[in-house]
């Protein structure tokens, strides 16, 4: 068993990546990736049961039940990692393109989890939370406001023409 060519290649890109944001370091962030068979862990002890040991990271057999979208996980244990369903992802035909588009994927997730992990003025507010703030509450969730320039329903109300 051995982890899919896209991983591999990912992984290669991910570790030269360049600094992306300070204290930002993808290579170091652990990475969930499931493949459709097995869900690979890099970057990171689990410390959990269930997981073995194979070619440098640790595997779990089947989808691990804390990976279910592209997005920023936590593990039993409280470990936060990037998560990416590898058969959600439509990667290029060309191994080069494929390593390259899920490496953005895999350093765009492990940046949520960098947020998650590290306070800042730059990210007020978590996206999903300002995304889906129920209406009687928009006023207290300032991203919709900010991107907009009013409470999301503003858009419907005024409509076109």
């Amino acid at each position: 068993m051995h982890p899919p060519a896209a991983l591999t290649g990912a992984l290669t890109l991910i570790a030269r990546a360049p600094t992306l944001w300070p204290g930002f370091a993808p290579r170091r962030t652990p990475l969930l990736t499931f493949d459709g068979t097995y869900t690979w862990l890099h970057h990171a002890d689990p410390g959990g049961d269930g997981w073995a040991r194979v070619d440098g990271a640790w595997v779990w057999p089947g989808r691990h039940p804390a990976l279910s979208a592209h997005t920023a996980v936590t593990l039993p244990g409280g470990l936060g990692a990037a998560g990416v369903l590898l058969l959600d992802l439509p990667l290029p035909g060309d191994p080069d393109q494929a390593a390259r588009t899920l490496a953005a994927t895999l350093i765009h997730e492990a940046f949520h989890v960098y947020q998650g992990a590290t306070p800042s003025p730059a990210w007020p507010a978590p996206e999903l939370a300002a995304l889906t703030t129920p209406p009687g509450r928009r006023s207290a969730t300032p991203a919709p406001r900010r991107l907009t320039g009013c409470d999301w329903p503003c858009a419907r109300e005024t409509g076109p023409g």
